[in-house]
């Protein structure tokens, strides 16, 4: 159908937002309930006209019987009998909150002549597919003419009514009331007149009860309002907006920020992520007015975009938590863990088969280097490095150091590991670049000597958890890197 055929035609004043189609049917025109304008893809690549002035909002859509009920944000409601003649061939066009065209739906689909049951729909339409495949999924039921249906109920002569929605409340009550002949009980002009100016009290209250149930919802946020006010005080959003800038509704600083907060909380794949924002309300919080602008090609697209300048962006954020927080970084603790995948990976440089902590031989893995201070073990991203899952620990340890010492523009770093790191190769390249480092080692007959042989003034004294060791206020005598040297020195 060309989406400009409404164009010439003219809005009836006694039913806005129903157009008379000459060639047979009604062009009913809804504007969504959206609290934000279309995306500027939709008004770059939408070509349809702006919708007809005077369209009005719609609050929920409901398919029951022979018909179709548009309940409208101003308190009336358009009905649609779609049995009847007049009706068929009739479209609804339904609009973006900026006037651009969504969808165009023939009545036909929304009902094709009876549906058993109530299929209501908000106003935003939210999971439209899917409801409308569960409704036609649903065999249609005979009708029955032991009751009038709720058109007959009203007695309405034309295929669309528009009329108050207080009305459409009392011929549903009538309709569902024992009456043999519900006829006699129907509304004359005058109570119509009635209420379409002011409704009656029962009225009033169901409509009060209905408007609170749509606009009351109900979220357990959780950790949500704590971890937003880490991610702003961190600056995560800013940092990859610099890098990655994006236009269009959501930006990939906040996509980002969504993807940190849901892994921290309750980790989601890709695929599901829509469905978790949705749970937890994660997107009013953060002003994104659908959830499914999160949806798996969104969030890949972040990715892909985040990527180039990770290492940048994780520097960056990673000062800013230092200062931030005012943590300590004198002592890094530096080791690493890793993470195992299910799949085929065949054509991958990063996840291969190595050795493996999470004691699953037969997963290929990836390798994270990670660095975390020692007053809390707060993980230094900046510091951080991901290496292929065969990558074995001690080739590690110098580039670590060395981005370490580059982040903060230190050497002075104490940067502690296992005895895996710190072979002779490692702290002879380290010392000689004026590190500090701390770590087990093999006591072999060769170091055996070189300690005995120490004076006490040679050993330097650090804080340590020793008190069941037995040591004195809890500090361990450890013998450092420079009384090693020279005591290598002097028996040399």
């Amino acid at each position: 159908m060309d989406a400009t055929a409404f164009a010439d035609h003219t809005m009836l004043e006694s039913q806005p937002g129903v157009v008379e189609n000459p060639h047979g049917g009604y062009h009913i025109h809804i504007q969504l309930n959206e609290h934000e304008p279309g995306t500027i893809r939709n008004r770059l690549l939408n070509p349809c006209p702006a919708m007809p002035s005077g369209t009005r909002v719609l609050v929920e859509m409901s398919v029951f019987e022979d018909c179709v009920l548009f309940t409208l944000q101003d308190g009336d409601a358009i009905v649609v009998h779609v049995d009847d003649p007049r009706a068929a061939g009739s479209v609804v066009f339904f609009y973006h909150a900026d006037g651009t065209l969504w969808r165009v739906v023939p009545i036909e689909q929304l009902n094709p002549g009876w549906v058993l049951g109530i299929y209501c729909f908000r106003g935003d339409l939210h999971k439209f597919d899917a409801r409308m495949v569960r409704m036609h999924s649903r065999p249609a039921r005979p009708l029955q003419r032991t009751r009038p249906t709720f058109w007959g109920t009203a007695g309405w002569r034309d295929g669309v009514a528009y009329v108050p929605l207080g009305l459409v409340w009392r011929i549903q009550k009538w309709q569902q009331s024992s009456l043999s002949q519900p006829h006699i009980t129907k509304p004359n002009d005058k109570q119509v007149e009635q209420l379409s100016q002011a409704y009656p009290a029962d009225v009033q209250r169901i409509l009060a009860v209905r408007e609170q149930c749509e606009k009351t919802v109900t979220y357990q946020i959780g950790g949500l309002a704590l971890l937003l006010n880490y991610v702003a005080r961190i600056g995560l959003v800013e940092t990859v907006n610099r890098y990655c800038p994006r236009e269009g509704n959501v930006s990939d600083g906040t996509v980002i920020a969504v993807l940190v907060i849901n892994r921290l909380l309750s980790p989601r794949p890709l695929s599901r992520m829509t469905e978790w924002v949705e749970d937890t309300g994660l997107h009013l919080l953060l002003g994104i007015a659908d959830p499914e602008e999160l949806n798996y090609d969104r969030l890949a697209d972040a990715l892909l975009a985040v990527y180039p300048h990770w290492q940048t962006i994780a520097a960056k954020i990673t000062l800013r938590a230092v200062d931030e927080f005012q943590l300590k970084i004198d002592t890094i603790h530096y080791d690493l863990t890793s993470v195992f995948f299910h799949g085929e990976y065949e054509e991958s440089d990063w996840v291969t088969f190595g050795y493996s902590r999470d004691k699953r031989p037969d997963k290929p893995q990836v390798n994270i280097g990670i660095s975390a201070t020692a007053d809390g073990e707060v993980v230094l991203p900046g510091g951080s490095s991901i290496h292929s899952g065969d990558t074995n620990d001690g080739t590690t340890t110098v580039p670590a150091h060395e981005r370490l010492h580059k982040l903060f523009q230190r050497s002075d770093l104490l940067v502690t590991g296992d005895s895996i790191m710190h072979d002779a190769e490692n702290m002879l390249t380290i010392s000689r670049a004026h590190g500090r480092f701390l770590g087990a080692t093999k006591m072999t007959k060769s170091i055996r000597n070189v300690v005995t042989s120490c004076t006490k003034s040679e050993f330097e004294t650090l804080p340590a958890s020793t008190k069941a060791a037995g040591h004195d206020q809890g500090h361990l005598p450890l013998v450092t890197l420079q009384s090693q040297r020279e005591a290598f020195q002097e028996r040399a």
